[in-house]
Order: structure tokens, then C-alpha cells, then sequence
């Protein structure tokens, strides 16, 4: 749940959405950052990236490195991630655009983590 956008709202309709619960504070969030960049980017028009935190957004605002090329809303009330019950940052959804989610966890988990590849072959297998 947004509280507020720091950026544009994105055009999510019909699009896969990669949600990203993360905060200014964590190092694995922050390393996960050009990566999440890179995805926005290679999978232009078919996905949209978007962070969410639950810090203030002066906290958010006030981080500039590394630099942010997606989707940045706050949820200062963390009802996003009480409601995907999420128990340690970074925690990534990738959601389909009928609203199913395709991926869930933590990125950089050995075996299982969340890279170009994976992306692109949740994309081309749920595309209708």
C-alpha cells in the first residue's frame, strides 16, 4: 500500500510489477539497487520496477548513491509488508499482470536468486 509516490505514479496496466520492499539503512537493498535499474530498463514496456519503504521520506530522498531509476513510494504505516508478511529486506515480488505472483523472496539467495534470466523467462511464460 502506497502512502505516497516520491516519483510519478508508473503505468502499470498490463504490465509485470516487481515490487521491491527495501530501506535507506540495509546494504543488500542498496547493492540490489543497479540491478533493479537494469531491470527497469532491459524490460522497458513490459515491466515496472517499484520501491517501497517504510522510513520517512526525508530518510528516503536524503539516499542519492546509488542513484534510483524506477518507481519510489513510501509506506511509512508498513502495511505493505505486513500484508505479504514480510520478515527480512530486501523481500521482491514479481507479480503477473493478472495479479499472481510469479516470484517471491529474497534476491540474492544462493539457488534461488533474482536475475536477468529469471525475469525474462517469468515474463515470456506469462505473457498472454
Amino acid at each position: 500500500m502506497v502512502e505516497k509516490w516520491l516519483t510519478p505514479p508508473p503505468a502499470k496496466h498490463g504490465k509485470f510489477v516487481l515490487l521491491d520492499c527495501w530501506a535507506t539503512w540495509c546494504p543488500p537493498c542498496r547493492k540490489a539497487i543497479p540491478e533493479l535499474n537494469d531491470f527497469q530498463k532491459q524490460f522497458a514496456g513490459k515491466l515496472v520496477v517499484i520501491g517501497i519503504s517504510d522510513e520517512t521520506e526525508a530518510a528516503v530522498r536524503k539516499m542519492t548513491d546509488p542513484k534510483i531509476d524506477y518507481s519510489i513510494a513510501i509506506d511509512t504505516q508498513a502495511r505493505t509488508k505486513k500484508i505479504v508478511g514480510v520478515t527480512g529486506i530486501p523481500h521482491v515480488l514479481l507479480i503477473d499482470p493478472q495479479g499472481y505472483v510469479r516470484w517471491e523472496g529474497f534476491p540474492f539467495l544462493d539457488g534461488y536468486e533474482l536475475n536477468a534470466k529469471v525475469v525474462a523467462d517469468i515474463i515470456a511464460r506469462y505473457s498472454k
